[in-house]
């Protein structure tokens, strides 16, 4: 009997989105405990600043993501183009080349 895959994890679906998101919530954890050590402001509690670096991170993130996967899919349609382009160009089958 053959497996059968969950198709969201591969189409964009939920699992991925929601392990992208814990991904970039560790990271922007321990970006923010590192930031804490050296925060010294009287007009802007850490929490604040905390809260806004947060949001920073996964805006950035997020971008990067749109780029990269907008990338992915020039590189992917460049080579369907070229492999296209070869096959419209082998001879047909039994030709003679000279």
């Amino acid at each position: 009997m053959q497996e059968e895959k969950d198709v969201s994890t591969f189409e964009g679906g939920q699992k991925e989105e929601d392990a992208f998101t814990a991904a970039v919530d560790t990271l922007a954890d321990a970006v923010i405990q590192d930031l804490e050590k050296d925060y010294q402001s009287d007009l802007e509690s850490f929490e604040s600043y905390a809260e806004r670096k947060r949001v920073s991170i996964h805006a950035d993130m997020r971008e990067f993501k749109t780029h990269f996967l907008k990338g992915y899919e020039v590189l992917l349609e460049e080579v369907t183009r070229r492999y296209v382009k070869a096959e419209e160009e082998k001879p047909p089958p039994g030709a003679i080349i000279l």
